[in-house]
């Protein structure tokens, strides 16, 4: 007896067999994935590293928070076997940010300046903090503080006060501090008659265009205190007589574009007011703190005193 072969359920398939394709991976995907690979978060964090100086603090603070942000998304999107261990990185990140931008992007370096005239009449010849007094000047006294916990760096500030100042120096003795008329003045004359040459040696004796104080440092919790000579100035100009280039009264005035004045006389010789009152100090500039460049612009109305 012949057997009949048996029927068999199987389907036969011509090709090879495939399972379903998967999805294409987004653009978005594709990106992160590559900068994950390429360490573009640690690029970003060791780039706002190498970025130095206060002229570039907000570009490193730009790569500070684009690189926590990737990082953020990064251990976002992370395949973790447990849920909860991403909740918690990502959560210390989101702190470390905030962190960084609340006590340091944001952070206060307050410079307070403050000022106090005394019109009051001290012994003639009197030495105030390397001054010799006269009974016409008026003594005004300026403190700059820095009430931090950190240094203050290149202080660059201009004190105005709204009389002439005669003389300036500070009651302090910090090193890296100097002092300079606003606009950096320098007069130097000669007066010529057929052969005869003689130089005018005048010297700024006022001006009221304030002046620039520099200070390299100003430690923390500190106070650079700074004593001015505060005149008005007697402007009374007389021609020279025949044949005299120079004369021991003259008066040299020069007006800048702002309205302010500069007056050249020569040494020793008066030529001031009987003393004022002084009522406005301005106070304008700049200082780095915190790495970071910050300024400064304060009007200070005074008693009288």
């Amino acid at each position: 007896m012949s057997k009949k072969p048996n029927k068999s359920n199987s389907v036969h398939v011509s090709g090879s067999a495939q399972g379903p394709t998967p999805p294409a991976p987004s653009s978005i995907a594709q990106v992160l994935l590559y900068m994950r690979r390429a360490g573009a978060v640690s690029i970003m964090l060791g780039g706002a590293g190498m970025i130095t100086g206060p002229e570039y603090f907000w570009v490193a603070v730009a790569l500070v928070n684009l690189g926590l942000i990737l990082f953020t998304l990064d251990v976002f999107l992370e395949g973790w076997a447990k849920s909860w261990i991403r909740w918690v990185f990502v959560g210390l990140i989101v702190m470390i940010l905030c962190a960084f931008n609340w006590f340091w992007v944001l952070s206060e370096a307050p410079l307070l300046v403050t000022a106090m005239a005394i019109n009051a009449e001290y012994p003639q010849g009197m030495t105030i903090a390397g001054i010799t007094w006269q009974d016409k000047f008026t003594r005004l006294d300026v403190a700059i503080e820095n009430p931090s916990t950190h240094a203050y760096e290149d202080l660059n500030l201009v004190i105005k006060p709204n009389f002439h100042i005669a003389k300036i120096t500070q009651a302090t003795s910090y090193s890296g501090v100097t002092f300079e008329d606003q606009y950096g003045m320098d007069v130097r004359m000669v007066g010529v008659h057929g052969d005869q040459r003689a130089a005018n040696p005048l010297e700024l004796i006022a001006t009221d265009a304030g002046y620039r104080v520099r200070c390299e440092r100003l430690p923390a919790k500190s106070v650079l205190k700074i004593v001015m000579a505060i005149v008005d100035v007697r402007y009374d100009p007389h021609p020279n007589k025949p044949g005299e280039l120079f004369s021991k009264d003259d008066l040299l005035r020069i007006k800048m574009d702002d309205g302010s004045t500069y007056y050249y006389g020569y040494p020793g010789v008066d030529h001031y007011t009987p003393r004022i009152s002084v009522g406005q100090v301005k106070a304008s500039g700049n200082y780095i703190a915190g790495q970071r460049n910050r300024a400064i612009d304060r009007k200070i109305v005074l008693g009288r005193r």
